[in-house]
């Protein structure tokens, strides 16, 4: 009995988030006296939902906005962690019913040096990466990953900002004396790949024997042999390498 008013409330809640996002702003806007203008973008869902589902009072007589505005957003972040807890215990009843895809067993033997042996996934080999069949079956099994892993979302969108504020993403690389120039690659904010370049040696040093102490003049003029970014942007392609 338990589970199913869990199960109630959830569908509920769910149900006004839908229809909760669809709400018009001026009515959230009247409902809250104006604490809408503050609310971000998650704020305004759930606040939504909760007067979908037929809990406007919750906001009856709030203070107009500027005023405890803090104990507000207190109060629908506790609002927002009773959400999560429902969800976190209806979690192993949602994972029950998903379906997740049987890859079928089509018999085949290979044969090598006379020995014989059975391999009933390999016509899932596919070179040329074209087959429907198989692609029909990534694709299910992506869908039921996706499903599965549904509920970490948030999770997996902090972890990726973690690991992006971890990489120094604007960086030069060490330069190599050859010939006349300093060649070395640098990569700038917001581009994946790297930019190939080289600068003339600075003057009087190329009549030199190399040392470790030799240094690059940035006030030369860069040249850019290969700009990675612009390669894969004309190649059209997902990757580049």
């Amino acid at each position: 009995e338990n589970l199913g008013l869990q199960i109630s409330a959830a569908v509920g809640i769910a149900a006004g988030i839908i229809l909760g996002r669809a709400s018009k702003g001026p009515h959230l806007k009247t409902v809250t006296n104006g604490n809408s203008k503050w609310m971000s973008k998650e704020e305004k869902a759930l606040a939504n939902a909760i007067i979908e589902r037929g809990h406007a009072y919750f906001f009856k007589n709030w203070p107009p906005p500027g005023i405890r505005d803090a104990e507000k957003r207190q109060l629908l972040k506790s609002a927002a962690q009773g959400l999560n807890e429902i969800a976190m215990a209806l979690e192993p009843n949602r994972l029950a019913l998903l379906q997740a895809p049987v890859c079928p067993r089509i018999p085949h033997i290979l044969v090598t040096h006379e020995d014989q042996r059975s391999d009933p996934f390999y016509w899932l080999r596919d070179d040329s990466r074209e087959d429907s069949r198989v692609l029909a079956h990534l694709i299910a099994e992506n869908d039921y990953c996706a499903a599965a892993m549904a509920d970490t979302k948030p999770l997996q969108h902090r972890l990726y900002l973690e690991m992006r504020a971890r990489i120094k993403e604007e960086d030069v690389g060490v330069p190599e004396r050859r010939g006349g120039f300093f060649y070395y690659h640098r990569t700038i904010q917001g581009q994946q790949y790297k930019i190939h370049c080289r600068r003339r040696l600075p003057e009087g040093l190329e009549s030199q024997v190399p040392d470790v102490s030799d240094r690059l003049d940035e006030s030369l003029e860069e040249q850019i042999m290969l700009d990675e970014n612009e390669r894969k942007q004309a190649s059209r392609k997902d990757f580049y390498e």
